[in-house]
């Protein structure tokens, strides 16, 4: 290893401080004769945070792609196979699960001589059921989602490649975990760059990377020994936290149905399974709706 006019292999090995040599201010560098040394410590700890840094910069990636686009495909396929069928089979399930209980209230009125009053029984009903609304709601809007996604357009493979090469880029540039010392406006740009990124925006990603070259390169100082210790350590955990997220993605809905989705034929079960459900609870809500009437005739 050698820097200037100096060669370690020629150092005492005692605390790595080569010979004829002093130690500067800080515990990174000595003077030599010939000028400043680096110390090899520094320069190990320094290749290793370099090293974490383009893992962590490839995890936060792989992340986002999943997340963002592959998620976003699977689920989108999911919803037009089966989410939809889905969908219709729990909407008459909760409309079974109404008119029942609108029977009990209906009966317990019967019971007690009372008079039966339909909006009151609608309106206990409505309470009762919010909840059901609120999932059916939260289904439709990820039909909905599906979609769109379908309805839009595809990028080019080249474009697409561009996409990608500049989300990389600018990972490496503005993402927290790799710059905790960013600026409110660079935390800004890797917000608009995430949202770019996650509608295959490649315009706006060119435009934030045209800022960026405006704006002076990332400090290369990574401080003294102790802060690179700290670094390592640091961006080790990171890496370590990201894949394990990124395991619990892919063991995840919608992650885990891409193997389902590619068998044509569990997909053709599984539609009938739903199929066959959904004309039962059709057959359960016409018996319930005739058995109301006669109730609300006595």
């Amino acid at each position: 290893m050698e820097s200037g006019n100096f060669s370690f292999e020629n150092c005492s090995s005692e605390d790595n401080r080569p010979q004829n040599c002093e130690a500067a201010s800080d515990d990174t560098v000595f003077i030599s004769a010939g000028g400043i040394v680096v110390h090899p410590e520094y320069e190990r700890l320094s290749g290793e945070v370099k090293a974490l840094r383009e893992n962590l910069a490839s995890l936060v990636y792989e992340r986002d792609e999943l997340e963002l686009h592959v998620c976003k495909d699977i689920e989108m396929e999911y919803m037009l196979k089966i989410g939809s069928l889905e969908y219709r089979v729990y909407e008459a399930e909760c409309r079974v699960l109404r008119l029942r209980r609108k029977i009990e209230l209906i009966q317990a009125r019967l019971n007690r001589q009372e008079p039966v009053n339909p909006q009151d029984i609608e309106k206990q009903l409505d309470a009762e059921y919010a909840e059901y609304v609120e999932k059916l709601q939260e289904r439709m809007r990820a039909i909905d989602e599906a979609l769109q996604r379908n309805r839009g357009g595809w990028l080019s493979a080249g474009d697409t490649a561009d996409v990608k090469r500049l989300y990389r880029q600018l990972i490496r540039r503005l993402h927290p975990d790799l710059n905790p010392n960013a600026t409110k406006e660079e935390q800004r740009l890797f917000s608009m760059a995430v949202s770019a990124y996650k509608n295959g925006d490649l315009p706006a990603l060119k435009t934030i990377s045209l800022l960026l070259e405006e704006t002076n390169p990332q400090a290369t100082d990574m401080g003294s020994l102790d802060d690179l210790r700290a670094q390592r350590d640091a961006l080790s955990e990171q890496c370590a936290a990201l894949t394990r997220s990124i395991e619990e993605i892919k063991s995840s809905f919608p992650c885990n149905q891409k193997a389902f989705l590619k068998d044509a034929r569990r997909v053709e079960e599984r539609v009938g399974e739903l199929e066959e459900l959904l004309e039962t609870y059709r057959r359960t809500c016409a018996e319930y709706e005739r058995k109301v009437k006669i109730m609300m005739e006595k």
